[in-house]
């Protein structure tokens, strides 16, 4: 929800991004998105890591 307008797809969420926030807010909150992303890939790997000791033992 951005502003108090929620949005169903990134491209509505960006396209509300750029109409509601400031610039600085705007970068914060793809400096957010990044950081799921980030997170998403660490657990990737942590499952990927899991997956191949239980295959090893």
């Amino acid at each position: 929800m951005v502003d108090g307008v929620e949005a169903n797809n990134e491209t509505v969420f960006i396209e509300k991004a750029e109409q509601y926030l400031s610039d600085e807010l705007r970068s914060e909150t793809m400096t957010l998105a990044q950081l799921f992303e980030k997170k998403g890939m660490e657990k990737g790997s942590e499952a990927s890591l899991i997956e191949i000791q239980q295959q090893t033992v």
